[in-house]
This record gives C-alpha cells, sequence and structure tokens, in this order.
C-alpha cells in the first residue's frame, strides 16, 4: 500500500505470494509504498513494514502551471560550490527553505508560473529533480531566462565575471555529479552574460545515461557581490528525442520598421513561422502560417512601432512537423524617426543667419 500499513487497525494484503523474490507491477510514478508479509499460515504475524519510493519515468515534464508553490519532490541546497562538489570533497546534504524561489504566473517573465534564482553576492544555490528512470534516445529541454528584474525584461547587469549556470547530473543518487553545460563569463562556450533576455530553450542529449535512473540539479552561483540578476527556468521536460526535432537558438536581428530577420539552428530544410502581434496566441490555431526554405529569413511588410511574436517549427514532411520553438519577440521601430544631432550655427560677420545641420532619421 501506499500508507504506512503500520497505522492499519487491520492489516491487508492485495497479492497471494507464492515465491521469493516477487515482482511487484502496476505502481505508481513517484509514490512511496510500505510492504509486510506474512505466512498464510499465521494471520496474525507480519513482517516489519519495509518501504521504497518508486521512481518516474519518461516523459517526465514539469510547467509549473499547476502548483501554488515550489515543487515539493524537488529538493533546494545552498552554500555549497560546484567545484567542490565535483571534486567529491563537498555534497549536497541538508535540504533548504530558499534560494531557487517559485513565481506565479503574475510575474511577466514567461507569462507563466516558473522557477528563478538570484545569482548575485556570494549567493550558491542548488535545486535537483526527482529521480527519472530513462531508456534509449532521451534528451532534457528548458525554457531559460536572464533579466535584472524579478517581475519584467529588464537589460541585465553585465558586470558579474564571477557569475555562473550549471545543468548537472547524477546516476547514484546524488552522491556524485557531472555538468552537462554550464553558462560562465570566463571562458565557457555558452557565454552567461548571453543568456536571452526573452528566453531561450535548452536541449540536452541524455542518450549517454541509457537504461540508468537519473538525477539533473539546477546550479546558479555567484562568488562576489557585483551584477544581481535572476536566472528563471520554465516547461522543464525529459523526454524521447522526436524524428522530427525542434528547430533551436531563434535569435531575432535587423529589426526595422518594415523588417526582421530570424535564424535558427536546425538540420532540416523546410520551416513554418508563426507570427502575431498578439502575445497569447496560440501557433497551432494560426491560419497565415508562413512556409520557408531559408535560414535566416527576413520577415517583410511589418507595422512600424508594433511589438510582434514569433515561433518557429521544422517541416520534416513525411514525419510531421516538430514542436514549436519558445517564442520570441521583437518591436519594429516606427516608420519617420525623427531627425538626430539638430545643430545651429551663425554666420561669421552676420549675427542674424544661422545655419542648421541634422542627420536624417533611421
Amino acid at each position: 500500500d501506499h500508507r504506512d500499513l503500520r497505522s492499519f487497525p487491520t492489516r491487508r494484503s492485495s497479492d497471494l505470494l507464492v515465491e521469493s523474490p516477487y515482482v511487484l507491477n502496476g505502481l505508481a510514478a513517484g509514490t512511496v509504498y510500505y510492504v509486510q508479509v506474512q505466512n498464510v499460515c499465521n494471520t496474525e504475524e507480519w513482517t516489519p513494514a519495509v518501504n521504497f519510493k518508486t521512481v518516474y519515468g519518461v516523459p517526465y515534464a514539469e510547467n509549473f502551471d499547476a502548483l501554488t508553490a515550489y515543487p515539493s519532490e524537488w529538493l533546494r541546497y545552498s552554500g555549497v560550490l560546484i567545484d567542490d562538489v565535483l571534486a567529491g570533497t563537498a555534497t549536497l546534504k541538508t535540504p533548504a527553505t530558499t534560494g531557487w524561489t517559485f513565481r506565479s504566473e503574475t510575474n511577466k517573465i514567461f507569462e507563466s508560473k516558473h522557477i528563478s534564482v538570484n545569482i548575485w553576492s556570494t549567493y550558491k544555490y542548488w535545486t535537483v529533480l526527482p529521480n527519472v528512470a530513462i531508456d534509449d534516445n532521451v534528451q532534457l529541454s528548458f525554457t531559460m531566462a536572464l533579466s535584472k528584474s524579478t517581475t519584467a525584461y529588464t537589460d541585465i547587469a553585465t558586470t558579474g565575471t564571477d557569475d555562473k549556470f550549471a545543468v548537472l547530473i547524477s546516476t547514484d543518487n546524488g552522491a556524485t555529479w557531472t555538468v552537462l553545460r554550464q553558462w560562465d563569463n570566463a571562458g565557457s562556450e555558452y557565454v552567461y552574460n548571453n543568456i536571452a533576455l526573452y528566453g531561450e530553450e535548452v536541449i540536452l542529449d541524455l542518450s549517454a545515461y541509457a537504461n540508468q535512473n537519473i538525477q539533473i540539479a539546477l546550479y546558479g552561483a555567484s562568488t562576489i557581490s557585483n551584477a544581481d540578476n535572476y536566472l528563471h527556468v520554465d516547461d522543464v521536460l525529459i523526454d524521447h528525442i522526436p524524428a522530427c526535432a525542434k528547430p533551436q537558438a531563434l535569435t531575432v536581428s535587423d529589426v526595422l520598421a518594415h523588417n526582421a530577420t530570424l535564424a535558427w539552428e536546425s538540420n532540416a530544410a523546410a520551416w513554418q513561422i508563426a507570427l502575431d502581434t498578439i502575445a497569447a496566441f496560440n501557433p497551432d490555431t494560426l491560419s497565415n502560417i508562413i512556409n520557408v526554405t531559408e535560414n535566416p529569413y527576413t520577415l517583410t511588410d511589418l507595422l512600424p512601432a508594433h511589438t510582434y511574436y514569433v515561433y518557429v517549427r521544422a517541416n520534416c514532411g513525411e514525419e510531421g512537423a516538430s514542436a514549436w520553438t519558445a517564442r520570441q519577440s521583437f518591436r519594429t521601430t516606427i516608420a519617420c524617426p525623427a531627425p538626430t544631432g539638430l545643430e545651429a550655427q551663425l554666420t561669421p560677420g552676420n549675427g542674424t543667419i544661422a545655419t542648421l545641420t541634422w542627420n536624417a532619421g533611421e
């Protein structure tokens, strides 16, 4: 049973066990079970109760939308340096109640419930997901953003040369950890200060850990009181790698009054773009999908001074379409901007004549 049998006034059993070992099937994931056994010839004497907790399987998803507080099974730790954990000189022992924080839907980042961590001062914060049993061809994906504010898209402070965010994995119930990817400002391929303000999707291949129980840890840390920023995480998913892979690293550049250029990473040969000026639009129900075979692709005929929201997905023909990328947004410039650099200069020898100069608005 999933309740403690020791509290039952009358113990009960649902299975007649004919041999040892005996396999229990159909158990619920992420559940603590208590078990006792008795001989059929003696209905009074039971073994002492033993308990175990089942692990989750694939897919494992947490988008935080159904929650009202921090997920209870995501343990939090603080004060431990990643270098000490990787060297085996420190372990994650005592759970904390601070550090990583639940953010409600009123928070403007992602415009949905999610979690975040303040990377500043000498804070060193961990959150560890529950065990998940994975098989072949599995990946981890999530969306992240970096902002100076907890409630608005505010450009980050960039002086945090010591700041870092890392994703780690353990296959021995947290005894040892391996870095899957680390973002820092100290020479990493993945630059911490370049984490997208409006959110970006991260996909990490877990194929090397097939047929094992894994735990994922998220680590945000600072060692000096310089830049004060917040790292936000949403839409965590451990699932099989799809046949038609979702494009990654969607970016927007060269934004003008009527044009903007999109670029992404993908092995496909064709893609679909969903574009709207409504933030909450559903790309699956949009009628005017843009089909393209170019990457990068320049959007044209845009309205000036408008905020646009955009998704991209791969079109894999007979294999269907991929999932949509995380949403990106951009704002077009005004069509006729004011001139800049206006100056007035009096004509030498004639104090009643002035020459004006300026630069055309761009």
